[in-house]
């Protein structure tokens, strides 16, 4: 059954975790597992609702037992048909809540942004919706989700993290920091340095107590600077719709990696000044000096 072609057939039976779809997943290998969930992800991304509680469950499954690169390819392949509207935008709120892989989640939030997908017609919609699934403790990696909101460079998304920082500083929240530092794109903005400098220029001042969150915030910059694909830093303000075309390049100028450096180089000093134990910064000042 799991090669059926008409999947408007199948139905979901939620009697155990172990079977639904009409097939118990533990007779099937893990590439059948992978078929039976994208194709389970388009029946309910086709307005399926009967089906949304088993997908969530058989994501569950999946998740413990396929690697995150076949997640990855799924969700690319998912990501690609809501963006062409053949299935509706809600079916990524699978990968957002249901999975871990710091990937996975940031890309699935942040096309749920940019989108401005809703998971209830009623209720928040883009960023918002991320923001609140994150508060009610429904994300498997919230920090994720909020890199992944990061990765926009919008000015009012932005400014809903911020909100929250003081939150995400706290030690309990150490992980869900350090997966948000985690998350970068090919294509670096003005913004979203900006956000991490601004980040490290309050936690300073309390520093060596805010260290832990310091250096996660360090770590930031220097895997923005790492992951950089061309020697430029995007300026301007993104849109969120030029996310949503998932355009490399954004209306605004590009600035030269070189004069960007030097415009946050003395910035870079004043925190080495003020925290001269952390490693992790003069690790990512090192990497923002690199322009050649």
């Amino acid at each position: 059954m799991v090669m059926e072609d008409d999947i408007d057939n199948w139905t979901p039976e939620t009697t155990g975790a172990e079977f639904a779809f009409g097939v118990r997943w533990d007779e099937l290998d893990d590439r059948q597992l992978a078929r039976l969930l994208h194709r389970a992800l388009i029946r309910t991304g086709r307005g399926r609702h009967d089906a949304v509680a088993a997908v969530a469950l058989l994501y569950r499954e999946c998740v413990t037992r396929l690697a995150p690169e076949e997640r990855r390819e799924i969700l690319k392949a998912i990501r690609d048909q809501v963006r062409s509207g053949y299935l509706r935008g809600k079916v990524l709120v699978h990968f957002l809540c249901g999975d871990s892989d710091n990937w996975v989640v940031s890309e699935a939030a942040f096309e749920i942004a940019s989108l401005e997908i809703a998971e209830d017609p009623m209720g928040p919609r883009g960023a918002d919706c991320v923001l609140e699934l994150a508060v009610m403790g429904r994300l498997a990696n919230a920090g994720a989700a909020l890199g992944g909101l990061l990765m926009l460079a919008n000015p009012d998304v932005n400014e809903k993290l911020r909100t929250i920082r003081a939150a995400v500083e706290l030690p309990a929240a150490t992980s869900v920091l350090e997966e948000m530092s985690l998350c970068s794109r090919g294509y670096v903005h003005a913004a979203t340095v900006e956000f991490w400098l601004e980040w490290l220029e309050e936690l300073v001042a309390d520093f060596p107590r805010s260290r832990q969150a310091f250096d996660r915030a360090a770590n930031a910059l220097l895997r923005l600077r790492e992951a950089m694909v061309e020697r430029v830093v995007l300026g301007g303000h993104r849109s969120l719709l030029s996310a949503s075309l998932g355009a490399p390049r954004d209306v605004g100028r590009a600035v030269p990696l070189d004069r960007f450096a030097a415009s946050i180089a003395s910035r870079f000093a004043a925190l080495a000044a003020a925290a001269p134990e952390s490693e992790s910064l003069r690790s990512a000042a090192l990497a923002w000096s690199m322009t050649h």
